[in-house]
């Protein structure tokens, strides 16, 4: 069985996301998952911090889907800062246990929200 194109893997999604670049009037983010979490525990029932946490998610444990339609639905702030998320993540720099502990404070955030 076919995937339809606009359907995205975890593994698809960072290159699917780096080629819709855009204007980043964001500063590049000192600790990307420190500003991540902000924003999601800030308000995590808003739309762009769930986007965020799937991306955590999809990061830290290469697993979820993604369609290509939620990539032009991110505002900027929030396109910057997935970016940031995954240059971070690339570069290896920090512990696969940060990743998980952010992954979990962003679910409970999510989970307090509903």
């Amino acid at each position: 069985m076919t995937r339809p194109a606009e359907h995205l893997t975890a593994s698809e999604f960072p290159q699917a996301l780096r080629e819709a670049l855009r204007f980043r009037p964001e500063p590049v983010v000192g600790d990307p998952l420190a500003a991540a979490l902000l924003r999601i525990e800030r308000d995590p029932a808003f739309s762009q911090s769930r986007m965020i946490t799937r991306i955590l998610v999809a990061l830290t444990y290469r697993e979820g889907e993604f369609r290509r339609s939620e990539i032009a639905g991110l505002d900027a702030p929030t396109h910057a800062l997935a970016i940031t998320l995954l240059d971070a993540f690339g570069a290896g720099k920090t512990p696969q246990a940060d990743w998980e502990r952010a992954v979990a404070r962003a679910r409970a955030a999510e989970l307090g929200a509903n």
